[in-house]
């Protein structure tokens, strides 16, 4: 009986050591995964970045639309279902639907309006198509566009 006592006494003690130490040094357990004391922390940190992903997954999937849709308006134009002019409108209405598109638009196109810049981003789609009908048609489209700007002034 007095073994066992003492087995049990040894043994706890052994057992107090690591969390007496771990609490006195909490980089010790924090490096260990032993801080059980953030938890809470942690759960509202997992949360957060739970919300912070499903935005981005809400913000991507928009961002597909708007491609899906700008393809099917260069696929239009270049098949002539669709006049410059319309596909024009079509995306300046598709940058419309989010600020970052349009911002993007006003960055890397040229112009002195909104449309006139969905104009150059629909030649620079029908040019990425990179087949001979479509760098014909890209290069009529921005003779189309430069003429008409011309005689606006």
């Amino acid at each position: 009986m007095r073994l066992s006592l003492r087995i049990v006494a040894l043994g706890s003690c052994l057992m107090i050591l690591p969390v007496i130490g771990l609490s006195a040094v909490p980089s010790a357990a924090e490096s260990a995964g032993l801080d059980f004391w953030h938890v809470p922390e942690l759960h509202e940190q997992f949360e957060a970045n739970e919300r912070r992903d499903a935005e981005l997954e809400r913000r991507s999937e928009q961002a597909m639309r708007r491609i899906a849709l700008r393809e099917e308006v260069v696929s239009e134009l270049v098949s002539g279902q669709v006049s410059f002019e319309v596909a024009a409108r079509r995306f300046a209405q598709i940058n419309r639907t989010d600020l970052a598109a349009t911002r993007f638009a006003r960055l890397t196109q040229p112009g002195r309006s909104d449309e006139e810049r969905a104009a150059r981003q629909v030649i620079a789609h029908v040019r990425a198509l990179n087949t001979p009908r479509a760098l014909t048609l890209a290069i009529e489209l921005e003779c189309e566009l430069d003429v008409g700007a011309s005689a606006e002034d």
